[in-house]
């Protein structure tokens, strides 16, 4: 398990600005539950522990703001903070999404831009052996703790949606081509 503060932010460079989610961390573990190292395709993800100024950001980021390792970019939080991080590392997890939005800073940074104590978290995610029983489990913790808790069927439901609607389109498109193969072979006899 591991906890993470998200906030939403403006990332800005020059007369650039992109909205979109720093994610604070604690290094090693969040390391740990996703392989963030893997993705990284330059500079060191390890600078994060020891720079509290330090930013990992998404490669899309880097390429819209045209930033590269060492590079100065400036964060305004939501809470309307405004502060200045050094670009310690560009990951690229081959989504998109991530890529052009998303970025990490030490948790205690996150804290700090939205004006909360060294207690604050958003989100507490949970690695369990079998993705099958995320739903099951996430049950016993808001049983256990009060608090909402959602497994990843549920916390990605507009990608579960759309991979379903994937499925029927292909079947579909399938049976069609089969349809009319059947139709040709059928009119040359």
């Amino acid at each position: 398990a591991t906890t993470q503060v998200n906030t939403s932010v403006f990332y800005n460079n020059g007369k650039s600005q992109i909205a979109g989610i720093s994610v604070g961390i604690k290094p090693d573990e969040a390391n740990l539950m996703y392989n963030i190292k893997s993705f990284m395709v330059d500079g060191n993800f390890d600078l994060l522990k020891s720079n509290p100024n330090g930013i990992v950001i998404g490669s899309g980021i880097s390429t819209k703001m045209n930033l590269k390792i060492s590079d100065n970019l400036n964060l305004t939080s939501s809470k309307g903070i405004n502060r200045n991080f050094k670009v310690v590392g560009i990951f690229k997890t081959n989504n998109s999404i991530t890529d052009k939005t998303r970025s990490y800073v030490n948790i205690a940074t996150a804290q700090q831009l939205l004006k909360e104590g060294t207690s604050y978290i958003t989100d507490i995610n949970v690695n369990v052996s079998d993705s099958e029983e995320a739903e099951l489990i996430a049950k016993k913790i808001e049983n256990l703790t009060g608090y909402k808790a959602e497994g990843w069927k549920q916390a990605n439901e507009t990608f579960m949606a759309a991979n379903k609607m994937r499925k029927i389109v292909i079947t579909f498109v399938s049976l069609t081509i089969l349809l009319l193969a059947g139709f040709g072979l059928y009119h040359n006899l």
